[in-house]
């Protein structure tokens, strides 16, 4: 849902989800799959609150301001009636894992654009680029458009080759043709790097990135689509000012620093990060720097099981020590539920903390010494637990919760391969004295 949501926001735009799946009949209803709250069934759904309140975070972030795409792409719905023709989809995929921002233009919009200057203002926003995908016959009203935009010296760029012909004549002006530049599909994004909302120190097709102008502040969500691989580069915004990081599942602003323009990236799978370029200072933390000691987690843990309707009440004892998935075990192979790992820890003393669960599946919370760390839905599932420990004995709690679908297969998902149920790891604690 989280990786979802991201996608949303960052590819499309989206700035008001409303979740749909709240089914009143009596559970499982495998007419309306899946359940959020399932009449208490889901062991997640104590959870959900945390979802929502990160998706309604980013959303509000992404309102009331504009989106500063100076590309249009043109949408070829007239030519694929005409002709062969290059679907949009796939230019549109070369400018995403180009980091390039755009807008998607119709032939509609184009007939009441502004055109002037070097450039065509659609509702307000203007555009420096059109971007048209290979089309093997033009309607003759883009092709007038296109005479326009070229005389005010907008760029056209056609993808992969230039059209053949347009509706009701049989060869399309000169002066149109020449104008157009042709650029082969997966040269696009090389072509137009000028445009990129950020600029990478290695490529990344996997990092998707939305931007913003909202306040007199630029906010760039950066997202890692990859649901297996974690991206580090270093990454340089085209705005000049104040540079800041913000953590929407925990609603925290971060000052950023910059070596040279750029600054480090860091993105788990699954990971965004919302990063705000002010040119007014902000009320933000600071990243603490200090030495870190790592402390060892080689302990035996006690290991509880508790489902939906039980919980808090760990009344299930698991038969393993350690930190592991269960569906291997004999008999929890549908377990549906919350894990609790329970350990004793030793700590010197210091002056905060970080415990890194490696791969959780899926939902993790964390307590130290009866207090919760945090909850996080995905990764990475990294707890900063400063101000919770204390020096010697400590109290750990680690709480796993998978979904319905280890107990509940419906027509679709009984087709899928589930996932394990637990803390597959590594995890490794580190103190900063």
């Amino acid at each position: 849902m989280k990786w979802i949501a991201d996608h949303l926001l960052v590819r499309g735009g989206v700035n008001y989800i409303v979740p749909h799946a709240f089914d009143p009949k009596d559970f499982p209803d495998f007419d309306c799959p899946p359940h959020f709250y399932a009449h208490g069934h889901n062991p997640q759904f104590r959870y959900f609150k945390v979802f929502s309140d990160y998706v309604n975070r980013v959303s509000s972030l992404f309102r009331e301001g504009t989106h500063p795409a100076r590309v249009g792409l043109f949408y070829p719905a007239e030519l694929e009636w005409c002709g062969a023709c290059l679907p949009v989809e796939k230019p549109a995929r070369e400018l995403t894992t180009h980091q390039i921002s755009f807008d998607i233009v119709s032939l509609d919009y184009l007939e009441a654009a502004q055109i002037e200057h070097g450039g065509y203002s659609i509702n307000g926003q203007r555009f420096e680029v059109l971007v048209l995908p290979y089309g093997e016959c033009l309607p003759a009203e883009l092709v007038s458009l296109l005479e326009g935009l070229l005389e005010q010296g907008v760029r056209v760029l056609v993808v992969n080759q230039k059209p053949a012909r347009q509706t009701g004549a049989d060869t399309i002006p000169a002066a149109v043709l020449e104008g157009m530049e042709v650029v082969p599909l997966k040269e696009l994004g090389g072509a137009l790097s000028a445009y990129q909302a950020a600029q990478l120190s290695q490529p990344q097709p996997d990092l998707v990135v939305g931007e913003y102008a909202r306040d007199g502040k630029r906010f760039y969500m950066l997202f890692n689509e990859n649901i297996g691989r974690a991206i580090q580069t270093d990454v340089t915004f085209p705005e000049n000012g104040n540079l800041y990081r913000y953590d929407a599942l925990t609603d925290t602003l971060w000052e950023e620093s910059r070596q040279g323009g750029s600054s480090p990236l860091t993105l788990d799978s699954y990971e965004s990060a919302v990063f705000v370029v002010s040119r007014e200072p902000l009320e933000a933390k600071q990243q603490t720097r200090g030495a870190w000691e790592q402390v060892p987690l080689c302990c035996d843990w006690k290991v509880q099981f508790a489902d939906s309707l039980s919980y808090p009440a760990f009344t299930e004892d698991v038969p393993v020590q350690r930190l592991c998935c269960v569906q291997t075990l004999g008999g929890w192979e549908n377990k549906c539920g919350t894990l609790r790992f329970s350990a004793q820890v030793e700590v010197p003393a210091c002056s905060g903390g970080v415990l890194d669960l490696g791969q959780v599946y899926e939902t993790a919370q964390v307590f130290v010494n009866g207090q919760s760390a945090g909850c996080r839905i995905c990764r990475p599932y990294r707890f900063d637990l400063t101000g919770l420990l204390k020096p010697g004995r400590n109290e750990l709690s680690v709480e796993a919760t998978n979904t319905l679908g280890t107990a509940v297969r419906d027509g679709l998902s009984h087709y899928m391969v589930m996932e394990p149920f637990g803390v597959q790891g590594p995890a490794t604690m580190q103190i900063r004295k």
